[in-house]
């Protein structure tokens, strides 16, 4: 429309208030285009990411169900074949072989046995017990008991 106007007129045109009015309003909605442009990007990109995430996860929970299952079959054919999952009867072995039980009460089958004798016992029993608590990831209790037992060796 300006094109065919005359050369003064033009002039006029590009100097005036309104003009400068409408070239800001274009730049500024241009800059507003651009950056709902790069939200819409932003988001776009998240749910790749949020898709990228769930698909991963979902994976990995059908790894751990296949995992579960698998163990369960494994667990049945052990309880088939008689052996046992758990350490139960580790445990009681090892309650057992202690000098004294969990009540601490003193073992009566121990009888006649010289101070060193006993204090190997109690050390070999406090093994017991530290590798039980490591097992059951104490690791304070474990050291405690560590420490005792050193207590006991360089005492003697």
């Amino acid at each position: 429309m300006s094109k065919s106007w005359a050369k003064e007129d033009r002039a006029a045109w590009n100097k005036s208030e309104v003009f400068k009015q409408f070239e800001e309003n274009i730049s500024q909605n241009i800059m507003r285009v651009a950056i709902i442009q790069d939200k819409i990007n932003e988001i776009e990109r998240n749910k790749k990411l949020e898709k990228n995430a769930q698909d991963k996860l979902n994976g990995a929970l059908e790894k751990v169900k296949t995992l579960s299952s698998e163990l369960e079959k494994v667990k049945n054919t052990a309880q088939q074949i008689g052996l046992s999952d758990d350490h139960e009867s580790d445990k009681k072995k090892q309650e057992d072989d202690l000098m004294f039980n969990q009540e601490g009460n003193y073992n009566k089958d121990i009888d006649d046995w010289e101070e060193s004798d006993v204090s190997d016992h109690i050390v070999k029993d406090l093994r017991l017990m530290a590798e039980e608590a490591i097992f059951d990831g104490n690791i304070k209790l474990a050291y405690s008991i560590e420490r005792t037992i050193q207590e006991i060796l360089d005492g003697e």
